[in-house]
């Protein structure tokens, strides 16, 4: 009988209201947890891009649109595995590979742990690659990018090693190009003429855009290579002679290209102005000074921040509202005549108000005086030229300062994007690959002198001003009451 009364009770048990609410409440927790591991299945099947969003300040995690041009215009596969130890990889680099991930399914991310894999890296490279480094390969070729170039480094005030910048997506895009391309251009800098030597920071962002440079000295080569895309004359102090003059004709002639890069000089150049006289400009007598202080360094009416035009070239520092430097300039102007065939595009140029100095480094005022040559000028010209199928392409940037450290810190690294792309669009690369570090510490703000002492007036007059008319006007209440 006492087992029927227990057997009977138990029964009774399921059908009391606690066990049908509480019944009630289980279900629709395991409804609950259902539909969020669903979800979860869902929500990890849709990209990064829609599921994850980039709040932080230096925008770390957004793709550029070069990144998005290239790897969406992707036709090899290509394979990026992150080589880092189980549980220690860097979560922005693995962020950053699902996002690439998502661009393209031409993009396969495959994590490899060194200590279950460790004859993995040997045939990439003799020397182990420090954790969280990336191997990127296609069946053309492979690259390695070691975890010193992903962040940039510096050493505070107590010794203390600490990453200034990220620059994955730029050695990341450019290892998926050059991995994908199937013509690496070759630009051949010209030696033997005191020419500026390009910084090893310059060097870094030429070889990052997949270009590869080598010296070429003419007076000991017969004639320009067959490979070369392009010629770059940085900044030489003394003339070319007049065999290399005709070495450079006949190069641009058969749909060569050629950057010059020069700065203002009282040494006579008769050769290579033939050259650039036979592509219908010249430079300007003087060294260029700014009338108008929007268009130069505050205090600084030689050092000039010219206007961007409208170009293929520029159009990404116009569109992202950057100004380029361009101390110690000349000025640059078509000839009279010059043959139907040749387009002259301006590039750079200076305000109305801009004038060159004749005397140059003789001048005794940076006044304007009556002989100085009135503006404005072009400071960046392009010029083309068909010529049998070919387009001959010059670029001439009349400053050194367009390859300077310096320079190039004071605009946020907008001197050496101008470069860049000039070597870009002269070696036909379709995209380029100029993609900005992310600053991990401090961005530089440039301004022109007269933004300048607009903020000054702001901040040293007007604001102390207003809150002292403020504090008079609550002393005066105050007093009434």
């Amino acid at each position: 009988m006492k087992k029927d009364k227990g057997a009977k009770n138990f029964k009774n048990s399921f059908k009391t209201r606690a066990f049908k609410v509480g019944g009630y409440s289980s279900a629709i927790t395991l409804v609950a947890i259902l539909i969020v591991f669903v979800i979860n299945i869902i929500m990890d099947q849709i990209p990064t891009r829609f599921t994850k969003f980039d709040t932080s300040d230096i925008e770390l995690y957004t793709i550029s649109e070069q990144t998005k041009e290239i790897v969406g215009s992707l036709k090899d596969e290509v394979t990026i595995y992150h080589v880092a130890q189980s549980g220690s990889e860097d979560v922005t680099i693995t962020e950053l590979l699902n996002r690439y991930s998502d661009l393209s399914n031409k993009i396969t991310v495959v994590a490899k742990d060194p200590v279950l894999y460790p004859n993995f890296l040997s045939k990439y490279s003799d020397a182990a690659p420090s954790n969280n480094s990336i191997v990127v390969e296609s069946a053309k070729r492979s690259q390695i990018i070691v975890n010193d170039k992903i962040y940039q480094y510096v050493y505070d005030y107590s010794g203390n090693r600490i990453a200034s910048a990220f620059n994955g997506e730029k050695h990341l895009t450019s290892a998926i190009d050059y991995v994908t391309t199937d013509i690496l251009p070759v630009v051949y800098a010209l030696t033997g003429h005191g020419e500026t030597t390009l910084s090893e920071s310059l060097l870094s962002s030429i070889s990052l855009e997949n270009l590869e440079l080598k010296e070429l000295s003419l007076i000991s080569a017969k004639a320009i290579p067959d490979d070369a895309s392009c010629i770059l004359l940085a900044a030489p102090t003394v003339d070319i002679t007049s065999a290399e003059c005709d070495g450079i004709i006949s190069y641009l002639e058969s749909g060569g290209s050629m950057m010059l890069i020069t700065s203002f000089t009282d040494i006579a150049t008769p050769n290579l102005d033939t050259v650039m006289e036979n592509y219908g400009v010249k430079k300007v007598p003087g060294l260029i000074f700014e009338g108008d202080e929007r268009y130069s360094m505050g205090g600084y009416p030689h050092y000039l921040l010219p206007r961007i035009n409208e170009h293929e070239i520029t159009a990404p520092l116009v569109d992202g509202g950057f100004r380029v430097l361009l101390p110690l300039a000349h000025g640059i102007k078509t000839i009279d005549a010059y043959r139907s065939s040749l387009e002259i595009t301006g590039l750079l140029g200076t305000s109305p108000s801009a004038y060159s100095k004749v005397a140059g480094y003789n001048m005794v005022t940076l006044e304007k005086e009556k002989d100085d040559i009135d503006g404005p000028f072009n400071v960046g010209v392009l010029v083309t030229e068909k010529v049998r199928g070919e387009t001959t392409k010059v670029v001439w940037i009349p400053s050194s300062g367009l390859v300077a450290d310096e320079g190039n810190v004071l605009v946020g690294g907008a001197n050496f994007d101008l470069f860049l792309n000039c070597l870009g669009f002269m070696c036909e690369r379709e995209s380029s690959i100029s993609i900005r570090s992310k600053n991990l510490l401090v961005n530089y703000l440039s301004m022109s002198a007269a933004d300048g002492r607009m903020w000054t007036i702001i901040f040293v007059i007007i604001t102390p001003l207003v809150v002292l008319g403020a504090g008079v006007v609550v002393l005066i209440r105050r007093k009434k009451h």
